[in-house]
């Protein structure tokens, strides 16, 4: 009888992760990529509220806000997740808008709660962090001056292609050929 494969939470979430980083460098389809980050994410919550931790955007959501309010915001993010998961709903629409800039900041908050429950930097997510970095004024803003990189070269990684900053990511971080 074959061996079947075994794989724990945090690998899972991680593999999840680093595939969803996969397909967003290479422009891939942003439903299957939300699919992934909302898996892999809502392992991590579970994961991180076991060590009494709490993902970024939950904090974030918390702090200031009234637990309704609270609770409200924290439905929105999940409705895309649900709706993607579920087919059986009855009061479900035809279809769904939402943000894949916000799936991005998903992906971040979840690599981070990977770094810190697991210790792992997965080249992928780095390049993801760094693309990111480079993409949202308001993560800029969180570094220390020393880490900012001059506005010429942050505009002109900011009009790269998505695979095309992966490429250079990795020549000039790693010296690998993507």
């Amino acid at each position: 009888m074959p061996k079947f494969p075994s794989v724990g939470k945090l690998e899972a979430a991680r593999r999840q992760l680093e595939t969803a980083a996969l397909l967003h460098f290479n422009s891939g389809d942003p439903v299957p990529i939300h699919t992934l980050v909302a898996a892999a994410y809502g392992v991590l919550e579970d994961c991180a509220a076991k060590q009494n931790s709490k993902m970024f955007i939950a904090r974030s959501l918390e702090a200031g806000l009234s637990p309704e309010l609270s609770k409200v915001l924290k439905a929105a993010m999940r409705k895309p997740q649900n709706y993607f998961k579920h087919s059986d709903r009855a009061n479900e629409p035809g279809s769904i808008e939402y943000s894949p800039t916000f799936t991005n900041l998903m992906l971040l908050d979840a690599y981070v709660k990977l770094v810190e429950l697991t210790g792992e930097r997965p080249t992928i997510l780095v390049a993801f962090q760094a693309w990111c970095l480079v993409h949202f004024q308001e993560l800029r803003e969180m570094l220390p001056k020393e880490q900012e990189l001059p506005e010429q070269e942050r505009r002109r990684l900011e009009q790269l292609a998505p695979q095309a900053f992966l490429k250079e990511f990795m020549q000039h971080n790693l010296g690998l050929q993507s």
